[in-house]
This record gives structure tokens, C-alpha cells and sequence, in this order.
């Protein structure tokens, strides 16, 4: 008999779903029976609920109201009892404690999945950290520097089966359209919300030093920072540059990535960014900041990076990608190779399942 999984997840945008779905999409033998959870104080995406009707998946929604909404916890325990899964996939730490006592009183395995970089965890965020290395069965953190992070951070409390799973995708849907050697402009891409945790204002800001060049930038997705960042845009005369595209499916991502040239992704902190991973399957050059949540996923060979904050360094080398065409096209070709290598959403399914069975 197969063994049911529930997966909880964010009700937003984030990495959660690209996560989750990816390795539903890799269960490509149907070994396991899933059901999401999806949890959070903003409302349910239609591009996962369309997700959810496509891959005829179960699925309950739970709103939680700002603060504490001890109303919202009794739901979760709640839909948990309906469901009685036999394991919980546990992607929102926030949902510990209440998913802990199922697993306790119900006999199912609690499995935690770490993603939020620890660069910018808030206070609240650590607690669960800690709790979910005393109270769950395993932890899956997405990369081994990610792990040592926090066993340098909690020292003898790190007692328990850990495991590294990489994130994955299904690379076979990202295109990579034989790319022009020599072009007149480029475009330039990053895709992310607009959060603390990201920095979109330093590419705007290499991009208006290089404003007389013939550039574009295109800037998806929203969050609480993508008022303010259109505003910066305004204030410095780059709308016929800049281009906000708002939140985008999968299949709208697919199709921005096959039209640029050159993928950044600017953050503060990172943990195991799809994007990045969306960005080299779709044969584009990395332009990343040199954080360490990036550098295990980006080398020498597939991009090159900047400083955080650095605007002026982001310059330089977009303009080096930009007049060194062989550069672009040999740096893309090597991340699609690497994305296929090191990044399929089937591996990723096997390594869960290994560690699941």
C-alpha cells in the first residue's frame, strides 16, 4: 500500500511550492500518495490552485490572520486528522509545534525541510529552527553548507538524522534556444519577491549607469518591496528600461527566460534558489552576489558575481557579458549542462523517497 504524504506548505508565492510541486512532478512512478496544506495569511495562488486541478492533487487551504491565530493551528490539526498521513512533509516551521503533536499522538514520521536562508532568519525563526531539530523525526536541509551553518549555530543540540537534498526541476521543460553570438541588446532577467531577502534596487542601479547602453531589464514577481522598487525606477527615469512583470506561472517564466540573455539574481541571503536553477536550465549565464547560499550552486564555469549592494560592479559585468559574447554563450551552455546534471526533479524524488522509505 502506498504511503501518504501531506506536504505544508506557504499559501503565497515563495519557494515552497516550486519545491513541492517539482518533486510531485518527480514521483514520476506514482509511489506515493500526496496531499498539500497550504498555510498562510495570504490567499491561496490560482496558479496553484490550477496546479492542484491539473495534477488531480488534495489539497486544503488554511488562512492565518496576522499574529497569533490559535484558531488557525486547531484547523491544521484538524485537516491533519482527515487526512491521517503516514508521513508530514513539514516546509512552514512556524507549523512545528502543532505538527509534532499529530505526528506524537497519531504515529505518523515528521520530516522538516529548512529553507529560509540563515543569513536573515528573524529571532522566531531560529526558535523553530531549534524546534524542529528536538521535535521532528528528520530534517532535510537543501545544501551541506546550509547544514554545517546550523550545527556551527547550535552545536550539541544537532543530534539527529540529517540529510542534504538539493532542490530540483523538471529541467526537460525549460527550453534553450540556440542563443544570437553577436547581439545589439541584451536582456537581463531576475525573478523573485520583491522582499528584505532580495535586492533588486542594486540592479536598477547598475542599470542606470548604464542607461545610454541598449539594455533591458525585466523584473518578475511582487512582494511587500515592489511599490517602493517601482517608485525607485520612476525617480530615476529608467521606465522605458525596466520592466515589472508581476507574478508569473511556470510556463510565463519559461517563456521571459527563453527571451533574455542573461539571468541575475541579487540577494542578501539564499538557501537553494530555483531560480537560479530555472535560469541555468534555460542556458543563461549567472550573475549572482557572493553569498554562500549562491556560490554552492553557481562556479566559475556557469556565471560570475558581485558584492552585495554593489552596483557599480554589477556594471561592469553585465558589460563584460555584454561585449564578450563568447563568454555569455560558453557560461550558459556549461549552466544547462550542470542544471541537468546536478538539478533534476527526479533525483531530487529519489533522494526524498530514500530518505522517506
Amino acid at each position: 500500500m502506498k504511503k501518504k504524504i501531506t506536504h505544508i506548505l506557504y499559501s503565497g508565492l515563495g519557494g515552497h511550492g516550486s519545491v513541492v510541486y517539482s518533486l510531485i512532478d518527480g514521483d514520476k512512478n506514482k509511489q506515493l500518495t500526496h496531499h498539500l496544506m497550504f498555510y498562510g495569511i495570504e490567499s491561496l495562488t490560482e496558479d496553484y490552485r490550477d496546479k492542484n486541478i491539473q495534477g488531480a492533487l488534495r489539497y486544503d487551504f488554511i488562512h492565518k490572520k496576522k499574529g497569533i491565530d490559535v484558531i488557525s493551528l486547531l484547523k491544521v490539526y484538524k485537516a491533519l486528522k482527515k487526512e491521517k498521513p503516514d508521513i508530514i512533509l513539514l516546509h512552514s516551521m512556524s507549523l512545528i509545534i502543532v505538527s509534532w503533536a499529530y505526528s506524537l499522538l497519531n504515529n505518523s514520521n515528521l520530516i522538516c525541510v529548512e529553507h529560509t536562508p540563515n543569513e536573515v532568519k528573524t529571532g522566531f525563526e531560529w526558535l523553530w529552527t531549534r524546534l524542529s531539530v528536538l521535535l521532528s523525526s528528520k530534517i532535510v536541509y537543501l545544501s551541506e553548507i546550509y547544514k554545517e551553518e546550523i550545527k556551527q549555530k547550535l552545536g550539541s543540540l544537532f543530534e539527529k538524522k540529517k540529510y542534504v537534498v538539493n532542490n530540483g526541476i523538471n529541467i526537460e521543460q525549460y527550453t534553450c534556444p540556440k542563443r544570437e553570438m553577436y547581439k545589439e541588446k541584451i536582456n537581463l532577467i531576475m525573478t523573485g519577491r520583491f522582499s528584505e531577502q532580495k535586492d533588486q534596487k542594486t540592479i536598477i542601479r547598475a542599470l542606470k549607469i548604464l542607461e545610454k547602453e541598449k539594455i533591458q531589464l525585466y523584473l518578475a514577481g511582487t512582494g511587500d518591496n515592489f511599490v517602493e522598487a517601482k517608485k525607485m525606477v520612476k525617480e530615476m527615469r529608467l521606465q522605458d528600461k525596466v520592466h515589472f512583470l508581476g507574478y508569473l506561472n511556470e510556463k510565463e517564466i519559461i517563456k521571459y527566460l527563453g527571451k533574455s540573455d542573461i539571468y541575475i539574481q541579487s540577494s542578501f541571503g539564499e538557501t537553494m534558489s530555483t531560480s537560479i536553477i530555472q535560469g541555468m536550465a534555460s542556458g543563461l549565464p549567472i550573475l549572482a552576489t557572493d553569498i554562500k547560499g549562491i556560490k554552492h550552486m553557481v562556479n566559475n564555469d556557469t556565471g560570475l558575481f558581485f558584492q552585495p549592494k554593489d552596483a557599480k560592479h554589477l556594471s561592469e559585468l553585465i558589460m563584460k557579458l555584454y561585449t564578450d559574447n563568447n563568454l555569455r554563450i560558453k557560461l550558459g551552455e556549461n549552466g544547462r549542462s550542470y542544471a541537468i546534471e546536478r538539478f533534476s526533479n527526479v533525483k531530487m524524488f529519489n533522494n526524498y523517497y530514500s530518505i522517506i522509505r
